[in-house]
């Protein structure tokens, strides 16, 4: 017990020491090529946990994808339902893993599906489905996704408890509601409307009841929530879109932009900073990822590499508590590969390391 209580200790330091030195002097980062499975051509990392283990998928071609568990320094293929097909989009703080597999498409193709620590694989889809997809996994291992029915083309968002049991999150505005994070007390965000989103709205769901959050005008859409109850995610301007986050009150705060015509936030940790990318046109493909926090503002990720070898850092999907941040970009290479960036501590901040190290240390041997 005072084991795990230690290793969540160390995990707090860790976290307080990344946003101390990005507060400094907005921190440089290491740099990890995370490379590729065998026999696929790009890596793109969705999620990282506190212990710096990643979900994501690789690319071999022609719409088809294969899972992965990357965990110090190597990356594992995930197995698939019914065949090598599959996407990871989300991982907690045990090692879980839930996205979806089966076959290549977008509804009635795939299933829900989780892999265990182990990396065993299991079909998770909710009843009666015809395709769906698990998009978020929190500590307690409640799931929230999406499903479609009897091949209708809408998808519908689900909470599934730790028991199994699903829950249908409802809809506003249309047919569609889609999940995309939940965090550790249930509470689900993401995105409801119609026509895939041409009518768009970021909500909360707590408890089964769906609220829609504000927004600057246009569309919204609700991408991350941290313990704290901070959503992030992108709405649609006059002349763009922008990253925005909701407080917990539900003011909503634009981010601004790099110089382009649109942002989007993918991730907040719970010290409130913010990952994600920007895009240049009304296309919304990503030229540069960035960092946001309260007191640096927007900052463009490649400028906050520890002696970039040439690195373009196109987008950044998420940011764990200990300020690690994963996501793709282009290598010196010219290969579109997932990146680790890993926060260089300042002398000091090594120093309150080893001094909390030994303090915990000592309180051990009592």
């Amino acid at each position: 017990m005072f084991h795990t209580a230690g290793r969540w200790m160390a995990l707090a330091i860790w976290g307080l020491i990344a946003t101390t030195a990005a507060a400094a002097h907005g921190a440089l980062y290491l740099i990890t090529d995370l490379g590729t499975l065998s026999g696929s051509t790009e890596s793109h990392p969705q999620a990282i946990n506190d212990f710096g283990v990643i979900a994501g998928y690789c690319s071999v071609g022609q719409g088809t994808f294969r899972a992965f568990r990357w965990s110090a320094g190597t990356m594992t293929k995930l197995p698939g339902l019914t065949s090598e097909y599959g996407v990871a989009y989300d991982i907690n703080s045990s090692g879980v893993i839930v996205g979806k597999s089966g076959a290549p498409g977008f509804l009635g193709d795939a299933h829900a599906t989780l892999w265990s620590v182990d990396n065993i694989v299991s079909d998770i889809r909710p009843p009666k489905e015809s395709g769906s997809e698990a998009d978020a996994i929190n500590a307690a291992g409640q799931i929230a996704g999406w499903q479609s029915s009897n091949g209708l083309y809408y998808t519908r968002g689900f909470l599934r408890s730790t028991g199994g049991v699903y829950t249908d999150m409802g809809a506003f505005d249309g047919p569609d509601s889609t999940p995309d994070a939940i965090n550790a007390a249930g509470v689900v965000v993401g995105t409801t409307g119609s026509n895939f989103y041409a009518i768009g709205h970021a909500f909360r769901w707590v408890n089964g009841t769906m609220t829609i959050l504000s927004s600057l005008g246009g569309n919204s859409v609700a991408h991350d929530i941290n313990s704290t109850g901070e959503i992030v995610g992108m709405c649609n301007i006059t002349n763009g879109r922008r990253a925005v986050r909701w407080s917990t009150d539900g003011t909503i705060a634009n981010l601004g932009t790099l110089g382009g015509y649109a942002t989007s936030a993918n991730a907040i940790n719970d010290f409130g900073q913010i990952v994600g990318f920007n895009a240049p046109d009304a296309e919304l493909k990503p030229d540069h990822a960035f960092l946001f926090s309260n007191d640096q503002g927007m900052k463009n990720l490649d400028s906050l590499i520890s002696s970039n070898p040439g690195w373009v850092l196109r987008e950044a999907t998420d940011i764990n508590n200990r300020g690690q941040i994963v996501g793709w970009g282009i290598n010196p290479s010219g290969q579109t590969h997932g990146f680790l960036l890993t926060p260089v501590p300042e002398p000091r901040m090594m120093l309150a390391v080893t001094l909390c190290g030994g303090a915990m240390m000592r309180r051990r041997r009592i």
